[in-house]
């Protein structure tokens, strides 16, 4: 009668933490080649598994299409990070508000108060601020029919020289209507899952550590599945023990 009973629950015990074991035994496996699978170096791209962290997945806030010579880009900003096309531009910055290409091939940005050049290919060659000269207060970037850069700020149009050190006054009705404001766009969606493939948030070494040890699931079902675990060796043991007597007996 014990055999029969032990025999049922061993049974009933093996399927009920039969995942678990498989999960602990691929996870343990994993995390045993760290290194030679580059888990620290590879990241979460999964939505809804960064929302179990409590992760919200990086949105591209604000996007400008570029028209270069060498073909459409996009400058866009994501958790104070700029990024051309998919290359981010070293530093940090607020409040992106405009991006354009101008006919020299200088790539010119407006972030806060201050003005970004960037080569063609997204290279920063220089930080321009109003101790520089910047006019201060700028509010928005236009190219002119001669696709020439100009800026608007509260106290009038600007214009650059071709150094960008010193910035001339335009008269207030220095063809305005002839101006094209720069404005946001939409950035295809491709652009926004490469650049969330690139966000550096969540290693896949740390989400196997999370799941090998239960810190994902709950620590209290683990420890439930770790004495199913070990009453399952121990009826195991049992059951052997009890057909190793029998054995014993008959011969």
């Amino acid at each position: 009668m014990l055999g029969q009973f032990l025999n049922r629950w061993h049974r009933y015990l093996g399927l009920s933490v039969i995942f678990f074991v498989i999960l602990l035994s691929v996870t343990g496996i994993l995390l045993n080649h760290t290194e030679e699978l580059q888990l620290n170096k590879r990241y979460v791209q999964s939505e809804w598994i960064l929302q179990l962290y409590g992760i919200e997945t990086p949105k591209i806030e604000t996007a400008f299409l570029l028209e270069t010579q060498d073909g459409d880009s996009w400058l866009s900003a994501i958790n104070n990070k700029l990024y051309f096309d998919q290359k981010v531009i070293s530093g940090s910055y607020d409040n992106l508000q405009g991006a354009v290409a101008i006919l020299d091939g200088f790539i010119v940005v407006l972030v806060g108060e201050k003005i970004l050049l960037l080569m063609p290919d997204g290279e920063l060659v220089e930080e321009l601020s109003p101790s520089q000269g910047l006019p201060a207060g700028i509010t928005a970037l236009g190219l002119s029919d001669e696709q020439q850069l100009r800026v608007q700020t509260a106290s009038g149009l600007y214009k650059p020289d071709n150094d960008f050190i010193s910035w001339d006054k335009l008269p207030d009705n220095a063809g305005q209507n002839q101006i094209r404001w720069i404005l946001p766009q939409s950035p295809p969606e491709s652009l926004q899952q490469a650049l969330t493939a690139q966000a550096q948030i969540l290693p896949i070494e740390r989400l196997l550590l999370d799941l090998h040890s239960g810190r994902l699931l709950s620590v209290y079902f683990m420890d439930v599945v770790a004495i199913l675990l070990i009453i399952l060796a121990i009826t195991g043991f049992f059951l052997w023990l009890r057909r190793w007597r029998r054995t014993l007996i008959k011969r």
